[in-house]
């Protein structure tokens, strides 16, 4: 699926054939706009420019019909933390006249904005941080060879997984160190997000919280989650094979008619890679959270 910038035109060459690559000969051809709704963009217009026998047809439509929602995450309250997506889909329905009968063809594109990563919503950093975060890293191997959308969807899987870990102490001096002005000797400090019981008040889940409460986070946590999250995205996207490979249980691999030797004892599952994990492991626990019904 072709991927374009929010808020510009896009021309389209659209083959007449079906999914099997047979060609249709129509006599007219019409089309129409929705976008991932269903919701009408533009309304089924006549391709005036359309040939008699010609292969495909070419389409422009408008920026005006392109324009993706812009998502204010200051409104976003915990109910709607799943609801959002950067980015829209536009789907072309072309309407061809061919005999007596009309045949339908599909065709969709996506839109997104210059940066589709959003702080606390679908991210724990902008992209423009992303690339600075990735400074600091010395081992990544894909991330500096992969394309900015590539490195997109990385980013927001590597968040999703992380979000799959138990986050707790929050409040713990860990966080806040005695260059902050939040720091206390008895190493309690409450907060909206932090309780005096040492708790984090949404059981160690990220992925509830808005992003203006993301925001409110102590510094030396996003920091962690940030670099985890480039690291993350650097191994989604291809990462250390060798490090893959041992993490999958392998223990033996030989070149020469490809042979490769498997622990019997399947290795432990995690929801991200040890080396993301590395990262945010002084703020993770094992231990099964526990919640009211």
């Amino acid at each position: 699926m072709q991927v374009f910038l929010s808020g510009n035109p896009v021309s389209l060459t659209i083959p007449l054939q079906d999914r099997s690559g047979n060609q249709y000969a129509p006599t007219a051809v019409s089309y129409d706009v929705t976008d991932q709704t269903g919701n009408e963009q533009v309304s089924i217009t006549p391709i005036t420019s359309f040939a008699i026998g010609a292969p495909s047809v070419s389409i422009n439509i408008p920026a005006a019909q392109n324009i993706a929602a812009t998502i204010d995450p200051t409104t976003i309250n915990n109910n709607q933390v799943d609801e959002y997506s950067t980015r829209e889909v536009r789907t072309v329905r072309l309407y061809l006249t061919v005999g007596g009968d009309t045949v339908v063809l599909t065709t969709t594109y996506a839109l997104e904005p210059v940066d589709p990563l959003i702080i606390g919503l679908n991210s724990f950093q902008s992209f423009a941080q992303a690339e600075l975060t990735s400074m600091d890293i010395p081992t990544l191997v894909a991330w500096h060879t992969s394309t900015d959308p590539q490195k997109f969807s990385a980013m927001i899987e590597a968040r999703r997984r992380l979000c799959q870990l138990n986050y707790w102490l929050l409040n713990s001096n860990v966080n806040w160190g005695q260059d902050n002005m939040n720091f206390i000797p008895e190493g309690a400090y409450q907060s909206p997000f932090a309780g005096i019981n040492n708790l984090f008040i949404f059981n160690g889940n990220l992925s509830l919280l808005t992003p203006t409460q993301y925001g409110y986070l102590p510094i030396r946590f996003k920091k962690a989650l940030a670099m985890a999250q480039v690291v993350e995205a650097d191994h989604i996207i291809g990462g250390d094979r060798i490090i893959k490979n041992r993490q999958e249980g392998m223990i033996a691999e030989t070149i020469g008619d490809s042979k490769q030797t498997y622990r019997n004892v399947k290795a432990l599952q995690m929801p991200v890679s040890r080396q993301a994990l590395e990262y945010v492991a002084q703020f993770v626990t094992f231990a099964k959270r526990v919640g009211r019904g």
